[in-house]
């Protein structure tokens, strides 16, 4: 028996006990759309293949997320049977009095730092917003799983969804609402750091990428634009398309995370892929050697968990962005 398989990142988010299920629903439209900005592109294989210039109407084969067609449910327990975007099995992994464990599990595997940052940032923010009291029940999907594959494979971000009160929204518009609503929350005297400022002004030039369908204006940010500028130029310089098996080991050499075999090192360095932040400013990783199980960044928010004063930080290769929970990704 054949069994597909994807690659991906998941996120542990401490979050308080009475929070997580409502947050957890009311996350859902802003996980199942983020992929237009934050997807790391893929090449499904369906299709003519052959890609169209810098445009992105005419692409096919080339989706935004390797994970979306992977989902089968959005908020769960059952990760085993059914993949949720959202696992809300209780495990607290700190205090089980005060917190328990938002574990996002419907992260692509992102390689640019842009991605990293807007998939954190964006995150952090809502979850302000709603501690703040901010509400985003009006935006519920009426079906998650058709929204998440309709959003990966229209690469206008003109996908039409439909909402619980019967509306539609498209995966774009739904974007723009969550980033109007953050704009005007920060905007009320919320002490935000220069990160969150970037991922803002970030979130809003994707959008306009694709609105006006010009992936090159994040195509050094976003690894949807990196990847599709890439296969694009390699296709057209090859007179081939994204059926060929060279492409498909270019689409996998750019997530290789070694430094001897992986793209990202020569992308940056020839300006292909922007850095948020630079070596200089990481903290050396020998004096905290990392856990050989998945568990790791668990086993650091339950030590962060029980102190006395919670400040958690969300982080971007190990560059703080200061916010008050704990946020960590690893790749799945």
């Amino acid at each position: 028996m054949l069994r597909a398989t994807a690659s991906g990142a998941m996120r542990t988010i401490l979050c308080a006990v009475v929070r997580l299920l409502n947050d957890a629903r009311t996350l859902v439209p802003h996980l199942v759309t983020r992929q237009i900005l934050v997807g790391a592109g893929h090449i499904a294989g369906d299709g003519d293949t052959r890609p169209a210039g810098n445009g992105l109407r005419d692409l096919r084969g080339y989706v935004f997320s390797q994970r979306a067609d992977q989902m089968r449910d959005a908020v769960s327990s059952a990760t085993t049977r059914a993949r949720p975007l959202i696992n809300t099995r209780d495990e607290p992994h700190a205090d089980a009095e005060h917190y328990r464990r938002m574990h996002v599990i419907v992260g692509d595997s992102n390689i640019a730092q842009g991605s990293t940052l807007l998939k954190v940032a964006a995150m952090d923010l809502l979850l302000d917003y709603l501690e703040h009291g901010g509400d985003l029940s009006d935006l519920a999907l009426a079906d998650p799983m058709r929204a998440i594959r309709d959003t990966c494979h229209d690469m206008s971000g003109g996908a039409l969804l439909e909402r619980v009160d019967g509306r539609t929204i498209t995966s774009l518009e739904m974007q723009a609402e969550h980033l109007g609503r953050l704009r005007n929350h920060v905007a009320q005297d919320i002490e935000i750091t220069a990160l969150h400022e970037a991922a803002l002004d970030l979130w809003e030039r994707g959008l306009e990428a694709l609105r006006l369908q010009q992936p090159d204006r994040v195509a050094t940010e976003l690894d949807w634009a990196v990847k599709h500028q890439l296969l694009t130029r390699y296709c057209q310089r090859h007179d081939t398309d994204l059926a060929d098996p060279r492409a498909t080991r270019l689409a996998l050499a750019y997530h290789d995370v070694s430094p001897g075999q992986g793209l990202r090192q020569r992308l940056e360095g020839a300006g292909l892929l922007r850095r948020f932040v630079d070596d200089e400013t990481l903290p050396p990783g020998g004096g905290h050697p990392a856990r050989d199980d998945a568990c790791a960044p668990a086993w650091r928010g339950r030590r962060q968990g029980r102190g006395p004063a919670l400040r958690s930080e969300c982080r971007l290769g190990g560059c703080s962005t200061r916010r008050r929970r704990l946020l960590t990704c690893y790749p799945e």
